[in-house]
């Protein structure tokens, strides 16, 4: 005993119906009953007199448009499941580029500390060295062998000054050559 208005509106409210097209056929023909109706979420509305012709041309519209939405729908799902995967994807690759950044930042900060104790330890050794050589020149009274100790402490000096420009330099595969030759000539111009 209830109205077809009464009846859309079960239909519109369960996810299991709403989705079924409603076709009003009334023996009203008054815009504000047919206007009620399609906002009810009816996708037509036809007035008597009912020609049949026109109800099944009418409803052939409906089903293709529900067809069409159907398939759409389905093309949608498909293509947000095939989003989802590809941002589930590449949110992995961010997260593994990350780490191997992560890895690689490590990586080169240990072989900065690595090269900034070898760097120590050989300017520390050649330092050593010279100061040997220093004290053996003192007490050497032989003047050739004296000449050679002191031209044994000057290479070591030369190498040395290469260590410290290649150490103070941004590249370890080529030396400034001007900045090793001004740091050298304060030791020989006496």
């Amino acid at each position: 005993e209830i109205d077809g208005i009464e009846v859309c509106k079960e239909l519109k409210k369960h996810n299991e119906t709403k989705q079924i097209p409603v076709i009003f056929l009334s023996a009203l023909s008054d815009t504000v009953d047919e206007v009620k109706g399609i906002e009810l979420g009816a996708v037509d509305y036809i007035s008597k007199p009912i020609v049949l012709e026109k109800v099944i041309v009418r409803i052939r519209t409906h089903l293709q448009l529900y067809g069409l939405q159907n398939e759409l729908a389905s093309m949608n799902s498909h293509l947000e499941e095939k989003v989802k995967e590809r941002t589930i994807k590449l949110e992995e690759e961010i997260e593994n580029h990350k780490q191997t950044e992560y890895n690689l930042r490590q990586t080169l900060n240990e072989k900065n500390e690595l090269l900034k104790e070898v760097h120590d330890r050989v300017r520390n050794n050649m330092q050593l060295l010279l100061s040997l050589l220093e004290l053996q020149v003192a007490t050497i009274t032989d003047d050739s062998f004296k000449k050679l100790v002191i031209d044994y402490q000057s290479r070591i000096r030369s190498i040395a000054l290469v260590q410290k420009v290649l150490h103070d330099s941004d590249s370890y595969t080529s030396i400034n050559m001007r900045k090793y030759i001004d740091l050298l000539l304060p030791h020989y111009t006496h």
